[in-house]
Protein backbone atom coordinates (compact mmCIF):
# COMPACT_ATOMS: atom_id res chain seq x y z
CA UNK A 1 0.00 0.00 0.00
CA UNK A 2 2.81 2.35 1.07
CA UNK A 3 4.24 1.70 -2.33
CA UNK A 4 1.40 2.35 -4.17
CA UNK A 5 1.78 5.93 -2.69
CA UNK A 6 4.89 6.47 -3.54
CA UNK A 7 4.76 5.52 -6.81
CA UNK A 8 1.21 7.80 -7.08
CA UNK A 9 3.34 10.59 -5.43
CA UNK A 10 6.02 10.21 -8.02
CA UNK A 11 3.87 10.38 -11.08
CA UNK A 12 2.15 13.65 -9.73
CA UNK A 13 5.04 15.25 -9.19
CA UNK A 14 6.29 14.41 -12.43
CA UNK A 15 3.45 15.66 -14.21
CA UNK A 16 3.06 19.30 -12.02
CA UNK A 17 7.40 19.50 -13.21
CA UNK A 18 5.94 19.02 -16.63
CA UNK A 19 3.23 21.46 -16.63
CA UNK A 20 5.35 24.45 -14.91
CA UNK A 21 8.31 23.28 -18.08
CA UNK A 22 5.30 23.97 -20.40
CA UNK A 23 3.66 27.24 -19.65
CA UNK A 24 3.16 29.29 -22.42
CA UNK A 25 4.59 32.14 -22.30
CA UNK A 26 2.86 33.58 -25.71
CA UNK A 27 0.55 32.32 -28.34
CA UNK A 28 -1.03 33.63 -31.53
CA UNK A 29 -4.39 31.55 -32.08
CA UNK A 30 -6.29 28.73 -30.55
CA UNK A 31 -5.04 24.69 -30.60
CA UNK A 32 -8.84 24.04 -32.22
CA UNK A 33 -7.27 22.23 -35.30
CA UNK A 34 -8.29 25.33 -37.55
CA UNK A 35 -7.30 28.61 -38.45
CA UNK A 36 -11.26 30.61 -38.05
CA UNK A 37 -9.54 32.63 -35.25
CA UNK A 38 -6.78 34.23 -37.49
CA UNK A 39 -6.53 36.88 -40.88
CA UNK A 40 -8.70 35.45 -43.51
CA UNK A 41 -9.26 32.30 -41.65
CA UNK A 42 -10.89 29.97 -42.61
CA UNK A 43 -10.69 30.05 -46.62
CA UNK A 44 -9.95 33.46 -47.99
CA UNK A 45 -6.50 32.64 -49.02
CA UNK A 46 -6.72 34.77 -52.48
CA UNK A 47 -7.00 37.92 -50.24
CA UNK A 48 -3.31 37.02 -49.21
CA UNK A 49 -1.42 39.90 -51.17
CA UNK A 50 -4.72 42.38 -51.17
CA UNK A 51 -3.84 42.76 -47.36
CA UNK A 52 -0.73 42.72 -47.69
CA UNK A 53 0.74 40.27 -45.81
CA UNK A 54 3.93 38.16 -46.05
CA UNK A 55 6.08 41.67 -46.74
CA UNK A 56 9.77 42.04 -44.48
CA UNK A 57 7.99 45.07 -43.26
CA UNK A 58 4.54 43.66 -41.93
CA UNK A 59 4.99 42.04 -37.99
CA UNK A 60 2.86 40.88 -35.61
CA UNK A 61 3.73 42.34 -32.16
CA UNK A 62 2.47 40.17 -29.19
CA UNK A 63 0.42 41.96 -26.28
CA UNK A 64 -0.54 44.83 -29.40
CA UNK A 65 -1.45 42.87 -32.51
CA UNK A 66 -4.96 41.30 -32.80
CA UNK A 67 -5.09 38.03 -34.10
CA UNK A 68 -8.29 38.11 -36.57
CA UNK A 69 -6.81 40.85 -37.95
CA UNK A 70 -2.85 40.83 -37.72
CA UNK A 71 -1.92 37.20 -37.85
CA UNK A 72 -3.20 35.14 -41.65
CA UNK A 73 -4.74 31.94 -41.44
CA UNK A 74 -2.23 30.85 -44.27
CA UNK A 75 1.58 31.37 -45.73
CA UNK A 76 1.73 30.42 -49.54
CA UNK A 77 5.05 28.84 -50.95
CA UNK A 78 6.98 29.65 -53.97
CA UNK A 79 4.57 27.11 -55.62
CA UNK A 80 1.55 29.11 -55.24
CA UNK A 81 0.59 31.55 -57.89
CA UNK A 82 -1.97 33.55 -55.76
CA UNK A 83 1.02 34.18 -53.40
CA UNK A 84 2.62 35.85 -56.40
CA UNK A 85 5.04 33.38 -57.94
CA UNK A 86 4.88 33.32 -61.69
CA UNK A 87 6.94 32.21 -64.86
CA UNK A 88 7.32 35.82 -65.74
CA UNK A 89 8.20 37.08 -62.29
CA UNK A 90 9.89 34.45 -60.46
CA UNK A 91 9.53 32.38 -57.28
CA UNK A 92 7.90 34.77 -54.25
CA UNK A 93 8.33 33.95 -50.61
CA UNK A 94 6.77 35.09 -47.60
CA UNK A 95 7.30 35.57 -44.13
CA UNK A 96 5.33 35.66 -41.20
CA UNK A 97 7.44 38.28 -38.65
CA UNK A 98 6.57 37.74 -34.83
CA UNK A 99 7.88 40.68 -32.52
CA UNK A 100 7.94 40.41 -28.52
CA UNK A 101 10.38 42.06 -26.09
CA UNK A 102 11.62 40.32 -22.54
CA UNK A 103 12.12 42.05 -19.59
CA UNK A 104 13.12 39.18 -17.32
CA UNK A 105 15.49 36.52 -18.95
CA UNK A 106 16.81 33.23 -16.59
CA UNK A 107 20.21 32.58 -17.71
CA UNK A 108 19.68 28.56 -17.74
CA UNK A 109 16.35 28.60 -19.37
CA UNK A 110 15.04 26.45 -22.07
CA UNK A 111 12.13 26.72 -24.09
CA UNK A 112 10.50 25.77 -27.20
CA UNK A 113 8.77 27.51 -29.94
CA UNK A 114 5.87 25.18 -31.43
CA UNK A 115 4.15 25.84 -34.72
CA UNK A 116 1.08 24.31 -34.98
CA UNK A 117 -0.31 23.67 -38.41
CA UNK A 118 -3.85 22.40 -39.36
CA UNK A 119 -2.55 21.00 -42.64
CA UNK A 120 0.09 21.65 -45.41
CA UNK A 121 0.27 21.41 -49.39
CA UNK A 122 -0.29 18.30 -50.19
CA UNK A 123 2.93 18.09 -52.65
CA UNK A 124 5.72 19.44 -50.14
CA UNK A 125 6.60 22.29 -48.23
CA UNK A 126 10.20 23.43 -46.76
CA UNK A 127 9.16 25.68 -44.00
CA UNK A 128 11.92 27.90 -42.12
CA UNK A 129 11.84 28.75 -38.32
CA UNK A 130 14.20 31.91 -36.95
CA UNK A 131 14.08 32.81 -33.44
CA UNK A 132 16.62 35.97 -34.02
CA UNK A 133 19.28 34.71 -35.49
CA UNK A 134 18.88 30.99 -34.80
CA UNK A 135 17.08 28.82 -37.32
CA UNK A 136 15.69 25.31 -38.34
CA UNK A 137 14.28 23.81 -41.43
CA UNK A 138 11.36 21.95 -42.02
CA UNK A 139 10.49 19.17 -44.91
CA UNK A 140 6.75 18.13 -44.45
CA UNK A 141 4.18 16.44 -46.42
CA UNK A 142 0.18 17.67 -45.98
CA UNK A 143 -2.83 15.89 -46.59
CA UNK A 144 -5.69 17.74 -47.39
CA UNK A 145 -5.80 19.69 -50.29
CA UNK A 146 -9.29 21.43 -49.28
CA UNK A 147 -7.99 22.78 -45.71
CA UNK A 148 -7.27 25.85 -47.99
CA UNK A 149 -10.87 26.12 -48.84
CA UNK A 150 -12.09 25.35 -45.10
CA UNK A 151 -12.66 22.21 -45.76
CA UNK A 152 -11.10 20.54 -42.61
CA UNK A 153 -12.74 16.94 -42.34
CA UNK A 154 -9.87 15.38 -44.18
CA UNK A 155 -6.90 17.57 -42.39
CA UNK A 156 -3.66 16.00 -40.98
CA UNK A 157 -2.11 18.16 -37.95
CA UNK A 158 1.72 18.85 -38.41
CA UNK A 159 3.80 20.11 -35.08
CA UNK A 160 6.66 21.67 -35.49
CA UNK A 161 9.02 22.10 -32.50
CA UNK A 162 12.05 24.57 -32.18
CA UNK A 163 13.98 23.94 -29.10
CA UNK A 164 15.38 27.13 -28.17
CA UNK A 165 17.96 28.31 -24.83
CA UNK A 166 18.70 31.57 -23.58
CA UNK A 167 21.62 32.03 -25.38
CA UNK A 168 19.05 32.15 -28.65
CA UNK A 169 16.87 34.84 -26.63
CA UNK A 170 17.73 38.15 -25.67
CA UNK A 171 16.67 40.74 -23.17
CA UNK A 172 14.42 43.51 -24.94
CA UNK A 173 13.64 43.34 -28.44
CA UNK A 174 12.84 39.68 -30.01
CA UNK A 175 11.91 38.47 -33.29
CA UNK A 176 10.45 34.85 -34.61
CA UNK A 177 10.06 34.55 -38.63
CA UNK A 178 8.29 31.64 -40.14
CA UNK A 179 8.75 31.48 -44.09
CA UNK A 180 7.92 28.57 -46.64
CA UNK A 181 11.40 28.44 -48.64
CA UNK A 182 9.97 25.53 -50.89
CA UNK A 183 6.74 23.77 -52.31
CA UNK A 184 3.54 25.29 -51.14
CA UNK A 185 1.25 26.61 -48.22
CA UNK A 186 0.75 26.00 -45.11
CA UNK A 187 -1.78 26.38 -42.67
CA UNK A 188 -1.45 27.66 -38.83
CA UNK A 189 -3.61 26.45 -36.33
CA UNK A 190 -1.46 28.29 -33.43
CA UNK A 191 2.05 29.33 -32.95
CA UNK A 192 3.39 29.28 -29.26
CA UNK A 193 6.23 29.92 -27.30
CA UNK A 194 6.51 27.72 -24.18
CA UNK A 195 8.87 27.25 -21.57
CA UNK A 196 10.17 27.95 -18.02
CA UNK A 197 7.96 30.64 -16.05
CA UNK A 198 11.01 32.13 -15.33
CA UNK A 199 10.73 34.45 -18.60
CA UNK A 200 8.74 37.70 -18.37
CA UNK A 201 7.45 39.48 -21.17
CA UNK A 202 8.06 43.63 -21.30
CA UNK A 203 4.48 45.58 -20.84
CA UNK A 204 4.38 47.62 -24.93
CA UNK A 205 4.76 51.25 -25.08
CA UNK A 206 2.13 52.88 -26.79
CA UNK A 207 4.16 54.92 -29.32
CA UNK A 208 7.46 52.24 -30.00
CA UNK A 209 8.75 48.90 -29.65
CA UNK A 210 12.54 48.52 -29.41
CA UNK A 211 14.02 46.16 -31.75
CA UNK A 212 17.88 46.62 -30.98
CA UNK A 213 20.21 48.75 -29.42
CA UNK A 214 24.00 47.92 -30.09
CA UNK A 215 27.46 49.59 -30.99
CA UNK A 216 27.96 50.37 -34.34
CA UNK A 217 31.19 47.66 -35.71
CA UNK A 218 32.71 51.10 -37.86
CA UNK A 219 33.60 54.47 -37.38
CA UNK A 220 32.61 57.62 -39.08
CA UNK A 221 33.25 61.34 -38.92
CA UNK A 222 31.37 64.15 -37.98
CA UNK A 223 32.02 68.01 -37.92
CA UNK A 224 35.84 66.82 -37.79
CA UNK A 225 35.50 64.56 -35.19
CA UNK A 226 35.39 60.15 -35.02
CA UNK A 227 32.33 58.60 -33.66
CA UNK A 228 31.21 55.32 -33.13
CA UNK A 229 27.36 55.17 -33.56
CA UNK A 230 25.09 53.63 -31.18
CA UNK A 231 22.84 51.89 -33.63
CA UNK A 232 18.82 52.24 -32.29
CA UNK A 233 16.85 49.85 -33.99
CA UNK A 234 12.99 51.16 -33.10
CA UNK A 235 9.82 50.58 -34.68
CA UNK A 236 6.94 53.47 -34.57
CA UNK A 237 3.62 52.14 -33.08
CA UNK A 238 1.35 55.37 -33.28
CA UNK A 239 1.14 58.50 -32.50
CA UNK A 240 4.33 61.64 -33.27
CA UNK A 241 6.19 60.70 -30.37
CA UNK A 242 9.71 62.05 -29.36
CA UNK A 243 12.84 59.49 -29.27
CA UNK A 244 15.74 60.61 -26.98
CA UNK A 245 19.14 58.87 -25.70
CA UNK A 246 21.35 58.96 -23.27
CA UNK A 247 25.04 57.93 -23.10
CA UNK A 248 26.55 57.63 -19.56
CA UNK A 249 23.48 59.82 -18.35
CA UNK A 250 24.06 62.63 -20.77
CA UNK A 251 21.71 63.45 -23.48
CA UNK A 252 23.37 62.62 -27.04
CA UNK A 253 20.38 62.22 -29.62
CA UNK A 254 16.77 63.02 -29.76
CA UNK A 255 14.58 62.91 -32.95
CA UNK A 256 10.77 62.73 -33.82
CA UNK A 257 8.97 59.54 -34.94
CA UNK A 258 6.20 59.58 -37.49
CA UNK A 259 5.81 56.15 -39.24
CA UNK A 260 7.64 52.83 -39.97
CA UNK A 261 10.76 51.52 -38.61
CA UNK A 262 14.05 53.44 -38.08
CA UNK A 263 17.45 52.24 -37.18
CA UNK A 264 19.22 55.57 -35.73
CA UNK A 265 23.44 56.86 -35.90
CA UNK A 266 23.40 57.87 -32.53
CA UNK A 267 26.92 59.54 -32.08
CA UNK A 268 29.03 58.59 -29.32
CA UNK A 269 32.66 59.74 -29.34
CA UNK A 270 35.49 57.43 -30.83
CA UNK A 271 37.56 55.67 -27.64
CA UNK A 272 41.04 54.45 -27.95
CA UNK A 273 40.77 51.90 -25.66
CA UNK A 274 37.48 49.48 -24.97
CA UNK A 275 34.93 51.26 -22.06
CA UNK A 276 32.13 50.36 -20.58
CA UNK A 277 29.28 52.83 -21.39
CA UNK A 278 25.64 52.46 -20.00
CA UNK A 279 22.81 53.96 -22.19
CA UNK A 280 19.08 54.83 -21.84
CA UNK A 281 16.27 55.18 -24.47
CA UNK A 282 13.12 57.28 -23.91
CA UNK A 283 9.99 57.69 -25.69
CA UNK A 284 8.20 61.25 -24.59
CA UNK A 285 10.33 61.24 -21.37
CA UNK A 286 9.34 57.44 -20.73
CA UNK A 287 12.19 55.01 -20.43
CA UNK A 288 11.65 52.34 -22.87
CA UNK A 289 15.27 50.16 -21.97
CA UNK A 290 18.60 50.62 -20.39
CA UNK A 291 21.76 48.38 -20.16
CA UNK A 292 25.62 48.70 -20.66
CA UNK A 293 27.37 48.25 -24.01
CA UNK A 294 31.19 48.13 -24.71
CA UNK A 295 32.67 50.77 -26.80
CA UNK A 296 35.61 49.50 -28.91
CA UNK A 297 38.15 51.35 -31.55
CA UNK A 298 36.32 50.40 -34.91
CA UNK A 299 37.83 50.71 -38.56
CA UNK A 300 36.21 53.94 -40.54
CA UNK A 301 32.91 53.63 -42.72
CA UNK A 302 32.72 55.39 -45.98
CA UNK A 303 29.84 56.12 -47.82
CA UNK A 304 30.83 52.98 -50.02
CA UNK A 305 30.36 50.88 -47.26
CA UNK A 306 26.54 51.16 -47.08
CA UNK A 307 25.82 50.38 -50.56
CA UNK A 308 23.63 47.53 -50.45
CA UNK A 309 23.34 46.36 -54.51
CA UNK A 310 20.19 44.35 -53.56
CA UNK A 311 18.21 47.25 -52.68
CA UNK A 312 15.00 47.76 -55.21
CA UNK A 313 15.40 44.01 -56.07
CA UNK A 314 12.87 42.62 -53.68
CA UNK A 315 9.85 40.74 -55.25
CA UNK A 316 10.49 42.40 -58.63
CA UNK A 317 9.83 40.70 -61.92
CA UNK A 318 13.01 39.44 -63.26
CA UNK A 319 12.45 42.43 -66.45
CA UNK A 320 13.49 45.22 -63.55
CA UNK A 321 16.83 45.14 -65.87
CA UNK A 322 18.42 46.40 -67.81
CA UNK A 323 16.66 49.27 -65.56
CA UNK A 324 19.27 49.39 -62.52
CA UNK A 325 22.08 49.66 -65.14
CA UNK A 326 20.86 52.70 -67.05
CA UNK A 327 22.41 55.14 -68.29
CA UNK A 328 24.51 52.34 -70.00
CA UNK A 329 21.35 50.27 -71.16
CA UNK A 330 21.84 46.86 -72.01
CA UNK A 331 25.46 46.80 -71.35
CA UNK A 332 26.84 46.15 -67.70
CA UNK A 333 30.14 47.13 -66.36
CA UNK A 334 32.73 44.00 -66.41
CA UNK A 335 33.85 43.06 -62.45
CA UNK A 336 37.59 44.93 -62.14
CA UNK A 337 40.54 43.65 -60.56
CA UNK A 338 40.39 46.53 -57.80
CA UNK A 339 37.85 44.97 -54.66
CA UNK A 340 37.35 48.56 -54.15
CA UNK A 341 36.98 50.36 -57.56
CA UNK A 342 34.57 47.33 -57.72
CA UNK A 343 32.74 48.90 -54.65
CA UNK A 344 32.36 52.52 -56.07
CA UNK A 345 31.30 51.52 -58.81
CA UNK A 346 28.86 49.09 -57.22
CA UNK A 347 27.91 52.43 -55.67
CA UNK A 348 27.81 54.38 -58.14
CA UNK A 349 24.91 51.59 -60.28
CA UNK A 350 22.92 51.90 -57.13
CA UNK A 351 23.04 55.63 -56.97
CA UNK A 352 21.32 55.79 -60.20
CA UNK A 353 18.70 52.74 -59.40
CA UNK A 354 17.26 54.74 -56.05
CA UNK A 355 16.83 57.94 -57.81
CA UNK A 356 14.98 56.14 -60.41
CA UNK A 357 13.25 53.99 -57.38
CA UNK A 358 12.51 57.21 -55.99
CA UNK A 359 10.51 58.77 -58.61
CA UNK A 360 8.78 55.22 -59.01
CA UNK A 361 7.27 56.10 -55.49
CA UNK A 362 6.62 59.33 -55.65
CA UNK A 363 4.41 58.16 -58.43
CA UNK A 364 2.79 55.74 -56.52
CA UNK A 365 0.14 55.53 -53.51
CA UNK A 366 2.35 55.34 -50.76
CA UNK A 367 4.44 58.29 -49.61
CA UNK A 368 7.89 57.70 -49.43
CA UNK A 369 10.51 58.79 -46.17
CA UNK A 370 13.71 60.56 -47.00
CA UNK A 371 15.72 61.43 -43.94
CA UNK A 372 18.96 63.07 -44.18
CA UNK A 373 21.83 63.08 -41.43
CA UNK A 374 20.61 61.14 -38.36
CA UNK A 375 19.12 57.86 -39.89
CA UNK A 376 21.18 55.73 -41.83
CA UNK A 377 18.43 53.61 -42.94
CA UNK A 378 14.71 54.20 -43.42
CA UNK A 379 11.72 51.52 -44.22
CA UNK A 380 9.42 53.32 -45.72
CA UNK A 381 8.00 51.31 -48.11
CA UNK A 382 6.78 47.87 -47.77
CA UNK A 383 8.04 46.94 -50.67
CA UNK A 384 12.09 48.80 -50.93
CA UNK A 385 14.16 49.58 -47.95
CA UNK A 386 16.55 53.03 -48.78
CA UNK A 387 20.10 54.26 -47.44
CA UNK A 388 20.10 57.81 -47.67
CA UNK A 389 23.04 59.64 -46.68
CA UNK A 390 23.32 64.14 -46.26
CA UNK A 391 26.60 64.35 -48.87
Amino acid sequence: MNMKKIISFFIVACCAMCATAAKVVWQIGVADNSGTELALGPSEYKKFLAHDFGYEDRYFLVGTSVDKNDFPYVLPGPDDTWGGTWSTSGWRTHDANILFGIKKLPKHGKWKLVVDLVDANSSRSVVKVMVNSAEKKFEIKGHSKGVLEGNLQDAKEQILEFPISADDLKKGGNMVTVSVLEGGWIVFDQIRLEGADELVLEKNNEYAFLRNVAPAEYEMEMDGAKIQPLLVDVEHLSGNPKLSVKLDGIDVFSAQLDTARYVFEVPMPAVKKSRKSEYQVFVDGQLLEKGIIIRSPQKIQTFADYVDTKIGTAHSRWMIAPGPWMPFSMVKMPTPSSARLTKFLMAGKVLISVLRLKRSLQMSSRTPRLSFGTVRRVYSNSRTSLTVHAL
